[in-house]
């Protein structure tokens, strides 16, 4: 992948920093899936990091929400 060595390094230098990473995942399974394994790679790595996985029902697509009734506020 394109600059893949950038953002690899852009991490390590957090990592040795001591930088706060966030991991903003996806609700559906690959997102959870993903996120979990991401964020117990980097705790293991030593990192200092949080995750969050929006709520199906109030972070969704906006025009998805829109069309169902449901909507976060996302662009107001």
């Amino acid at each position: 992948m394109q600059d893949m060595e950038k953002a690899v390094q852009r991490v390590v230098t957090a990592i040795q920093t001591g930088e706060s990473i966030h991991i903003f995942g996806d609700f559906d399974c690959d997102g959870v899936s993903g996120t979990t394994i991401l964020l117990e790679a980097l705790l293991a790595a030593g990192a200092t990091v949080t995750s969050s996985i929006p709520h199906r029902a109030w972070h969704w697509c906006p025009t998805c929400a829109r069309s169902r009734g449901i909507w976060c506020g996302f662009g107001d």
